[in-house]
């Protein structure tokens, strides 16, 4: 009955249909069929397996799908399909500002100011928190912003039918009464009822904990398939019974949504900053206590002004603390992620995968939808026929028979498989059009039965309602269907081979030259066997060629990737020949292996050698991809991408350090990866590299500056109270921690360089070269303080009412002096952070307009508050212009001393110089013998990259500039007894 209505509405096959496998289910019985405008209607009384419930019984159910009347009806009814995530008012997210360790801490300081009576102190720490809170609404309201966005970019369709049509849909605009097709590698996207096609392999883990898959239908389980499974094998058609927040699925995680609302994701990376940053904090307070102990006992002030220590020790703890740190880090990569999505169609999933990102070593490509366009087209005029055997039930065939019957055994339901579309869009043309085509499948009959494609089959079969039954896969299977292991499939044959000289594996012989000689012209083939009735044998028909010819910017985007460290494999399914092929058109080591020789057994130190040499690997299975990959994470200690599409890739997908599901992946896949790329091709995973570098760079800078700017703070000021008796008025050091952090929030929008090499994110080689940027700072403040204090050098004019003339006791420490120090620190502050961005000179690179404004408007006003503001020294312009000399001259000293920091420690080739082209056409890189394949295919133009390296400056141009170490000649490996000169 189902089968009827579907026919009368006019598609060329019946998607519903009776079996006569075991393979095969039948509905489940249907109870209250009635009749509605010419559709079969089927009543919500289905009844299900054990220990199963009935499905909802309110909404009806047509075997031709929802009418857009219906579906809009649906909608308004039961909404998107989509878990609402609780938003956090805004109320909320500002009292949040006010909550963790650091905001505790100036908490804490205000209410001791209060207690001390120091009124002007508790006023600047409590505007510090409210700038601060504000800062960090702000900006935390713009990352939500660019993260909701991201959100967005991310999609899954699945086939539906509706108004008698199947089209893709986006999964949230599913409604109960909906009639879907789910297939290998989907997540089931609500609570569905199997109603016809193969028995599904069903991963159930997710809600039951269970590793081995379920199968669905069965007795065991019933017809009902839950929300949040994953579709392991098979393809099915299935009504869909409940969505969104109704679905089992739903019902649980909406408690988990509200508990986890206000939940941040920290990568590696912030933790490892965070902890360092506690580490300071303690050694900022092993510090205080060592001040109030001196000063406090051993100096006996405590009984002359306890309030000024106890002022002092808490000025100390306050800029000790990195206020903005955590916000800034949060930023920045929010911020960075959207504009990996926006501009380069790369969505990370996890904020670790921008780190892990901008390290990656190695990149084991996939070649199918990623180094190829994945529009496959088939050349009639190449296929190959087979011999005909004695007795033929198809003699005298031809190409256009051949093509014919592979069409009838292809879906036009799954239009995003690209084999599956390559056949039907070639039968359509060699019948003169889609109308001539549907005449001729017309008389050929409806299809009876469908065994959809299977990884471990590698084939899918059609049975026809005449009994002619047609398989579709690799030749292998459809030669012997139990070669390599008998598969799960019922449906199992050995070709007939009569009349053909030697038997099968004569047959076997022949077939494999012809793939052979294909595949070596950059052919993959598609195996074709038939047989007339289910009483007669299989015949072994002959095969498709089809070429998927590379993208034209893969050639041009392994070469950038090359140029920025990346050493790119490929790991590929397809015949050796044809991976060969393909590495010789796109410029990869033509050196591949077979998959087996990954499970030859050669040992393990041979086959890990090898893995590490070989260009890719060939006719590889799910498992080699996923030794691949742990050989050289763990052997090898290199930062892994992988990229894959199919519910095959999860394993590796999830086992690399940079997981990425290219454009078109399955549900399972998109899972299993930290990386979703929205765009074809690898000039997405280029482009996503360069930005993570660059967002990586602009993190860098900051915490060196930041963990600069506090060790020098700290540092200096408790020399200064220990060896000099002098203490730094507690409002100068509080606004020097405010300055620091309100100044340089432009930093995560900065113009950033993207390192040449990987990123090392280990986080001491950052916390090392901000300690030497302490030491040349530390050291130019004493300077600068005994320079001040010297009368004889009469470095400050002293005005007669601030008089000091003896370097005596506390006499040198006078307010005036004290403003002077609070200016000198400050001003180094700011000018520090454009070393601290440079891979070069610190000239030499562009920061952005905002980061120059910022740091110079906090510059002037703290040069404007000891010039004229009463009560914080009242400087004399010539003293405020030496400040602004002597600070700068500190900084290139500093910048100076990076330098050679880089030139011991970090052997780095420089940055990525890139310039943005044009969105041209070029197939500059295509040879002519492939051009003719491309003529008139759709998709078979692509354009060029975004974003292209060219080789940097080498030499001591490229050192100044880029910070380029190795092309230098000075690259110092410490230890080591081949250090260069």
């Amino acid at each position: 009955v189902a089968r009827a209505s579907l026919i009368a509405h006019g598609h060329d096959r019946a998607p519903f249909s009776r079996r006569a496998q075991n393979e095969r289910c039948e509905s489940p019985p249907i109870a209250g069929a009635e009749r509605r405008a010419g559709q079969t209607v089927l009543a919500h009384t289905t009844t299900m397996g054990s220990g199963e419930e009935p499905v909802r019984d309110d909404v009806e159910r047509s075997a031709a799908g929802l009418t857009t009347a219906e579906v809009k009806a649906a909608q308004e009814k039961w909404g998107k399909n989509v878990l609402e995530k609780p938003e956090i008012s805004p109320c909320q997210m500002l009292i949040m500002q006010f909550v963790g360790m650091m905001p505790v801490i100036l908490i804490l300081a205000a209410i001791l100011s209060a207690a001390t009576g120091d009124w002007a102190d508790f006023a600047i720490v409590v505007i510090i928190l409210i700038i601060n809170a504000l800062l960090g609404f702000r900006e935390q309201m713009e990352a939500k912003k660019a993260l909701d966005e991201l959100t967005a970019s991310v999609s899954s369709e699945v086939p539906a039918r509706r108004d008698g049509e199947v089209n893709p849909i986006d999964v949230e605009e599913l409604v109960p009464g909906d009639v879907i097709l789910i297939v290998g590698g989907d997540n089931v996207p609500a609570d569905v009822t199997w109603v016809e096609g193969d028995k599904l392999a069903v991963d159930t883990a997710a809600l039951t904990g269970e590793p081995i898959p379920r199968k669905y239908p069965s007795d065991q389980y019933g017809y009902q398939i839950l929300a949040g499974c994953t579709v392991a094998a098979g393809e099915a058609y299935c009504y869909v019974d409940k969505t969104g927040a109704n679905t089992e699925l739903g019902s649980s995680q909406e408690e988990i949504l509200k508990d986890k609302a206000g939940g941040k994701t920290v990568s590696v990376f912030e933790q490892n900053v965070m902890r360092a940053v506690r580490y300071l904090i303690l050694f900022s307070l092993v510090l205080v206590l060592i001040i109030l102990f001196v000063l406090g006992f051993a100096r006996n002030q405590f009984k002359k002004d306890w309030r000024e220590v106890v002022l002092t020790a808490l000025s100390i703890m306050i800029a000790s603390v990195p206020i903005a740190l955590p916000l800034i880090i949060q930023v920045t990569m929010a911020i960075g992620a959207s504009g990996m999505a926006k501009n380069h169609g790369a969505v990370v999933t996890s904020s670790s995968a921008l780190q892990d990102i901008a390290a990656m070593t190695t990149l084991c490509s996939d070649k199918t939808g990623t180094l190829t366009t994945a529009n496959m087209s088939i050349k009639v005029d190449m296929a190959w026929v087979a011999p005909e055997v004695d007795g033929t039930n198809f003699p005298n065939r031809t190409a256009s028979e051949l093509l014919e019957l592979g069409r009838l055994c292809s879906n036009p339901d799954k239009k995003d498989d690209p084999i599956d579309r390559a056949v039907i869009n070639a039968y359509n043309e060699d019948s003169g059009g889609d109308e001539a085509a549907k005449a001729k499948l017309a008389k050929r009959g409806a299809v009876a039965d469908r065994v959809g494609f299977d990884n471990s089959a590698k084939r899918m079969t059609v049975t026809m309602e005449s009994g002619l039954t047609i398989a579709k896969g690799i030749s292998s299977k459809c030669l012997d269907t139990a070669a390599g292991g008998e598969d799960a499939s019922a449906l199992q044959w050995e070709v007939i081979t009569k009349g053909i000289e030697g038997g099968l594996p004569a047959l076997t012989e022949l077939v494999e030259e012809a793939d052979t000689k294909l595949s070596k012209a950059g052919y993959k083939t598609i195996a074709v066997a038939a047989r007339s009735d289910d009483k007669a044998p299989f015949e072994f028909l002959g095969l498709l060629p089809m070429i998927d010819p590379p993208r034209f910017d893969t050639k041009r985007t392994i070469a950038n990737l090359n140029r920025a460290g990346v050493d790119v494999k490929m790991c590929t399914g397809d015949h050796q020949n044809i991976a060969i092929e393909t590495a010789r058109l796109i410029g990869l080591n033509q050196d591949i292996r077979a998959g087996s020789e990954i499970r030859g057994g050669a040992g393990p130190e041979t086959t890990a050698d090898m893995i590490k040499e070989a260009g890719g690997f060939a006719q590889v299975l799910p498992r080699d991809k996923r030794e691949v990959v742990l050989t050289l994470r763990n052997k090898f200690k290199a930062v892994v991408g992988m990229t894959g599409d199919g519910v095959n890739d999860a394993p590796a997908l999830s086992s690399a350090q940079v997981g990425i599901a290219v454009d078109g992946a399955t549900d399972a896949a998109k899972g299993a990866a930290a990386i979703i790329l929205t765009t074809p091709g690898l000039s997405a995973i280029f482009g996503g590299l360069v930005e993570s570098r660059k967002i990586f760079a602009r993190l860098k800078s900051y915490i060196q500056y930041r963990f600069a700017a506090t060790f020098h703070i700290v540092i200096f000021l408790t020399i200064l109270s220990l060896g000099y008796n002098c203490q730094l008025k507690a409002i100068y050091v509080i606004l020097l921690a405010l300055f620091n952090d309100l100044t340089l929030t432009p930093v995560s929008k900065d113009y950033a360089q993207a390192s040449k090499d990987p990123v090392d994110t280990r986080l001491w080689k950052i916390i090392a070269l901000a300690g030497v940027y302490a030491c040349i700072y530390v050291a130019g403040s004493l300077i600068y303080y005994e320079l001040a204090t010297d009368s004889s050098l009469h470095l400050l004019q002293r005005k007669g009412k601030l008089d000091f003339v003896t370097r005596e006791g506390i006499h040198t420490c006078t307010q005036y002096v004290q403003a002077a120090m609070f200016l000198q620190i400050g001003l180094a502050a700011e000018f520090l952070i454009f070393s601290a961005r440079a891979p070069g000179v610190w000239f030499m690179s562009k920061p952005s307009p905002y980061l120059i404004v910022s740091t110079m408007v906090g510059s002037i006003t703290l040069s404007l508050v000891v010039r004229f503001a009463t009560g914080f020294g009242e400087l004399t312009g010539r003293d405020v212009i030496i400040a602004w000399f002597y600070s700068f001259i500190v900084f290139n000293i500093a910048d100076c001393a990076k330098l050679l920091f880089y030139a011991y420690f970090h052997t780095s080739s420089g940055v990525i110089e890139y310039h943005e082209e044009e969105d041209v056409e070029d197939e500059d890189h295509i040879e002519e013998e492939h051009k003719d394949m491309l003529a008139g295919k759709e998709g078979s133009q692509h354009l060029r990259p975004r974003v292209s390296a060219v080789p940097t400056a080498a030499g001591l141009q490229g050192f100044l500039i880029h910070g380029n170490t190795q092309d230098a000649g000075f690259a110092y490996t410490p230890g080591s007894d081949n250090a260069g000169e």
